[in-house]
C-alpha cells in the first residue's frame, strides 16, 4: 500500500509541478498582454485629456469632484473613442456608464485578456501630474509608476498622466493562475484519496495469498500437512499457491514414507537381533549347548544383519542422484555378457538356463553402478526363477535408449504388486523369506543408481509367465 501510495504521490506531483509551470507560464504572457493593453489606453487617453483641458482651461473639475476623473478615464480608455450619450441630449454624462467588471471564469482557457478591461481597477491606477510632474490627482491605488505618458496641447506639454504597477490580484494571469491553481490542487487531493482507496483494496488483495502463504509455511515447519491454501483467482498467485499445495501434498507423503520408513527398519533390525539375543540367552542358560553347529547358525544371523546394515548404508548412499563418481564411455553388451557369464555356474546349480541377446551399445556412465544393477536383478533371478527354469537376457538400443532386458521363466508376480518392487523394505511374500531373500533393498538401490544415469527401470509381466525387468539409458547421456 505505501508502495503504490508513494508512486501515486511522486506522479501527482511530478504533474502538478509541470501544471504549475505551465499556468506560470501563461500568467505571465496574459500579465504582458494586459500591461501592453493598459499602455495602449494611456496612448489613446492622452489625446482625450488634451481635448478636455483645451475646452476647460484646467484640472478643476477632476481635483473637486474625483468621480469625475474616474468616469472620464473609463468612458475614453476603451478603443480610444468617447462613449456616445444614447440620449443624444446635452453634454455627455460620464457617471451614466457602468463599470465594467471583470469576470475571473471568462479568463480560465483565454491566453489572451477580454476585450472589456478592468475598467475600475485601471482608474484606480492613473495620477495626473503637471508639466513638472507635480502630483495634480492621485492615483486611489498608488504606487511605484510603470509607465507614463506626456500630454500636449499645441505642440506644448501642459501634464502627464502615469499608471501605477498593478497589485497582484489586480494581474488577470495571477488570478488564472491563482484560479488553476486551486483547481489543480482539489483534483490532486481527490486523485490522491480515490488513488489510496484503491491501493488499499489492491494491497489487502495482493496481500492476502500472502498471508495464507506464510500461515502455512508455519504449519509446514511444525509439521502440520492438513491445511491447504484456497486462493480465489487466476492470477500469479493462484499458480503460486497451487504449487504451494503441490509441495504440501509431496511433504505429506514424504512424512508417511519416512514414518513407514523408521518403522520398516526398525522390524528389519529387531527381528535378527531378537533371534541373536534369545540365541546368546540360550546358551548363557545352558539351554542350547554352544556348539560349532549352533555358534555357525548363530554367525548366519550376525551375517544376515550386518548384510542388512550394509544394505542400507548403499540405499543411503545411492539415494544421491548426484553419486556418479566415475563416468566413461562401456560397451554395455559387453558388461552384461561378462555378468552373464560369471552367473551361468551360479544359475546351473539350479538348472536355470541362460540365454542371451546382445547387440552392439555403447552408454555414458559409472561402469560398476551399472554392473551392480545387472547383479541384483540377476541375484534375483537365481534366488526366485524356479528350478529347472530359464532366464532372457536382452542388450539391444531403440531411437531414444539403450535397453537391458531380463526376463524369467516364473513364477510370476501379481500385477498389483508390480509397482511397489522398488520400494524400501518391500517383499513378494509368496516368494521370498529372509533365509532365501534379502531385507528388500536390493532393487530399490538399484532404481536410485538408473534414477542417477537419467535411466528408468519397470517390472512388467513377462512373454514366458515370469518377470521382466527392463532397465533403459538415455542416449548421448551426458553427465
Amino acid at each position: 500500500f505505501l508502495a503504490n501510495l508513494l508512486v501515486i504521490l511522486l506522479l501527482t506531483l511530478v504533474l502538478t509541478s509541470i501544471s504549475y509551470v505551465s499556468f506560470r507560464h501563461m500568467s505571465g504572457a496574459i500579465n504582458d498582454n494586459m500591461f501592453n493593453e493598459e499602455v495602449r489606453n494611456l496612448e489613446l487617453l492622452a489625446p482625450a485629456l488634451a481635448t478636455y483641458y483645451q475646452q476647460h482651461q484646467s484640472w478643476q473639475d477632476f481635483i473637486e469632484q474625483p468621480e469625475n476623473w474616474a468616469h472620464f478615464i473609463r468612458r475614453y480608455s476603451h478603443k480610444g473613442k468617447p462613449w456616445q450619450d444614447r440620449s443624444s441630449q446635452g453634454k455627455p454624462d460620464f457617471r451614466n456608464k457602468p463599470d465594467f467588471l471583470f469576470e475571473p471564469n471568462s479568463l480560465l482557457m483565454r491566453p489572451n485578456p477580454p476585450k472589456r478591461m478592468q475598467a475600475h481597477y485601471f482608474a484606480s491606477r492613473l495620477s495626473l501630474l503637471d508639466a513638472d510632474k507635480n502630483t495634480i490627482i492621485k492615483a486611489e491605488n498608488p504606487g511605484e509608476y510603470v509607465y507614463m505618458i506626456n500630454i500636449k496641447l499645441s505642440g506644448k506639454a501642459i501634464a502627464w498622466i502615469a499608471l501605477s504597477e498593478a497589485t497582484f490580484m489586480e494581474k488577470h494571469g495571477n488570478v488564472m493562475l491563482q484560479i488553476q491553481l486551486r483547481r489543480i490542487v482539489f483534483i490532486a487531493l481527490l486523485g490522491i484519496g480515490l488513488a489510496a482507496l484503491v491501493s488499499f483494496y489492491l494491497a489487502r488483495h495482493f496481500t492476502a495469498p500472502i498471508r495464507q502463504l506464510t500461515l502455512q509455511s508455519s504449519r509446514l515447519a511444525n509439521r502440520d500437512f492438513s491445511q491447504k491454501i484456497s486462493v480465489k483467482s487466476d492470477d500469479e498467485f493462484a499458480e503460486l499457491a497451487h504449487s504451494f499445495n503441490q509441495v504440501t501434498e509431496k511433504l505429506a507423503q514424504y512424512e508417511g514414507l519416512q514414518k513407514q520408513w523408521l518403522q520398516d527398519i526398525t522390524h528389519e533390525l529387531r527381528t535378527p537381533l531378537t533371534v541373536i539375543r534369545g540365541e546368546v540367552e540360550a546358551m548363557n542358560d545352558g539351554v542350547i549347548t554352544p556348539s560349532r553347529d549352533n555358534l555357525n547358525a548363530l554367525m548366519l544371523d550376525v551375517l544376515r544383519l550386518n548384510q542388512l546394515i550394509d544394505d542400507l548404508h548403499e540405499l543411503s548412499v545411492t539415494d544421491n542422484l548426484d553419486l556418479i563418481k566415475d563416468a566413461e564411455f562401456i560397451r554395455l553388451d559387453k558388461l552384461t555378457k561378462s555378468l552373464s557369464d560369471r552367473f551361468r555356474t551360479t544359475f546351473a546349480k539350479r538348472g536355470i538356463t541362460v540365454i542371451t541377446d546382445f547387440s552392439p551399445a555403447f552408454v555414458m556412465g559409472d561402469s560398476k553402478r551399472i554392473e551392480q544393477v545387472v547383479v541384483n536383478v540377476l541375484e534375483n533371478c537365481n534366488k526366485y526363477t524356479n528350478i529347472d527354469g530359464k532366464v532372457w537376457l536382452k542388450v539391444f538400443s531403440t531411437k531414444e535408449q539403450i535397453v537391458i532386458e531380463i526376463e524369467d521363466s516364473g513364477p510370476g508376480v501379481d500385477s498389483e504388486k508390480l509397482s511397489k518392487m522398488f520400494d524400501r523394505l518391500y517383499r513378494l511374500d509368496t516368494h521370498r523369506n529372509r533365509e532365501k531373500g534379502g531385507a528388500g533393498l536390493g532393487l530399490s538401490i538399484s532404481k536410485n543408481i538408473v534414477l542417477a544415469h537419467k535411466g528408468t527401470i519397470e517390472a512388467s509381466e513377462g512373454s514366458n509367465g515370469g518377470l521382466k525387468i527392463r532397465v533403459g539409458f538415455p542416449q548421448n547421456l551426458e553427465l
